[in-house]
């Protein structure tokens, strides 16, 4: 598939980048003979069966989550806050709302966060396309009423052959099509592989001493 610009722009350069479609593999569990195998990255994305993986949602996804009209006054998007060349957050010790005020919290990086069991630092979402829509509309945020942001988004024509095209099944923009193209895309968002990855994958010099013997006091009492 082609994958957007934005990857070797800014995602691999600082280690981050994207997998495209969930990687197929055997799943590894921890044995006696090398503990090892229970921190290895996950081999497989986890997608839902509800909202399956397609190149088109995915890249669906990317341009929404690039768009200020996501935004109530279009002058901020996801990316304003998540941006790739941060590590898909904006490195702030917390966020800064629509007018410029500071958010209570930090903002998450979207790094790996297919993996993640719940959404927001409360939890209060279960999914990557229940949680779209709380900071689109949070007035703090970006302050776009759904009702109001897919009237925005109809309007433009290029926009309605997108959506036609990802969702062929169901090709009128609404909020649910808006939240599963924004979610397919963040599930793209991985993580770079770091040496503790290679550690565990079972390359023995990848980690220091010290850092090994971390490792051992870390599994053990």
């Amino acid at each position: 598939m082609q994958f957007p610009s934005w990857r070797a722009a800014a995602g691999f350069l600082i280690g981050f980048g994207a997998v495209a479609l969930p990687m197929l593999a055997p799943a590894q569990t921890a044995d006696d003979a090398d503990p090892r195998l229970a921190f290895r990255r996950p081999l497989e994305i986890p997608v839902p069966s509800d909202n399956p993986y397609t190149p088109a949602k995915a890249l669906l996804g990317e341009r929404l989550f690039h768009d200020v009209r996501l935004s109530g006054n279009d002058s901020r998007s996801c990316a304003t806050c998540h941006a790739p060349a941060k590590a898909w957050q904006d490195g702030l010790k917390t966020g800064l709302g629509i007018h410029g005020d500071p958010l209570p919290r930090r903002t998450p990086s979207l790094a790996d966060t297919a993996f993640a069991k719940i959404q927001f630092w409360d939890g209060r979402a279960a999914t990557l396309e229940a949680q779209a829509f709380g900071p689109i509309e949070n007035p703090n945020e970006m302050n776009m009423p759904r009702e109001g942001l897919i009237e925005k988004l109809r309007a433009s024509r290029p926009l309605v052959a997108e959506f036609a095209k990802a969702f062929p099944e169901r090709p009128a923009i609404t909020a649910e099509t808006v939240a599963a193209a924004l979610a397919t895309f963040e599930r793209t968002l991985r993580s770079g592989e770091s040496p503790f990855d290679r550690f565990v994958a079972g390359d023995d010099g990848a980690l220091s001493p010290a850092a090994r013997r971390g490792f051992d006091l870390f599994r053990g009492k």
